[in-house]
């Protein structure tokens, strides 16, 4: 498997997110021929690193073809690869270690700590370290409370 993610079981099997499951069958079809075990084991051209290597492969293949062929699966692997690059892509634009920085909100019941776009940063209860996202827009900051 040269270049795919690990962790993306599309690369792996080299079709598109919007592959139908034949067109995924297909292409798992054509991998795992490369790299069965019985296939590698009779190969006297590869190295014992090439065969573990082709093993490892294989193993990604199989399990990548048992999540993408599998309807619940899939969607269930789309959600959390889409919730890993929202994870990845947001960025903290501010650090609180005060629960004095909030502001009691009667209305909600709540502390809040106002964003520079009108929303607002709720904390929740007893909270020691949260990420806390604005509801109003893609801004993050992060409270840790200052143990020392």
């Amino acid at each position: 498997m040269t270049g795919a993610n690990e962790d993306d079981f599309y690369s792996i099997l080299g079709v598109e997110k919007s592959a139908s499951v034949s067109q995924i069958k297909q292409s798992y079809q054509q991998k795992i021929l490369s790299c069965h075990p019985d296939k590698v084991e009779s190969r006297s051209d590869l190295t014992d690193s090439d065969k573990e290597k082709l093993t490892h492969e294989f193993i990604s293949v199989d399990k990548a073809w048992k999540i993408l062929s599998d309807e619940t699966a899939r969607k269930i692997y789309n959600s959390q690869q889409t919730e890993k690059t929202i994870g990845a892509s947001r960025s903290v634009t501010e650090v609180l270690t005060s629960a004095d920085d909030f502001i009691f909100s009667e209305e909600s019941g709540c502390l809040e700590y106002d964003c520079r776009c009108g929303g607002v940063y709720i904390l929740g209860d007893n909270e020691i370290s949260e990420t806390i996202d604005c509801t109003n827009c893609s801004l993050t900051i992060q409270y840790t409370v200052d143990t020392r």
